[in-house]
C-alpha cells in the first residue's frame, strides 16, 4: 500500500469536516516511506481516526 495515496485519500474523505470546523490541513508525507505492508482498509481507518480526532480536538483559533 502506498503511504502517500492512503494519507491523501483519508484527507479528502475528512476534508468537509476540516472545512466546517474552520481548520486547515497540510500534508507532509515523507517521500522515503513509499510502501507499507498491511491491510489497506484498516490502515486507512487508522489514518481517518487520527484525522477525525485532530479535527474534533483542535481549536480553530490556534490554526
Amino acid at each position: 500500500m502506498r503511504v502517500r495515496g492512503l494519507v491523501e485519500a483519508a484527507a479528502e474523505a475528512i476534508r468537509p469536516a476540516i472545512e466546517t470546523a474552520g481548520l486547515r490541513l497540510t500534508l507532509d508525507v515523507d517521500e522515503h516511506i513509499t510502501l507499507v505492508q498491511g491491510d489497506g482498509e484498516q490502515l486507512e481507518r487508522v489514518v481517518l481516526n487520527l484525522l477525525g480526532n485532530a479535527v474534533k480536538f483542535s481549536d480553530p483559533a490556534a490554526a
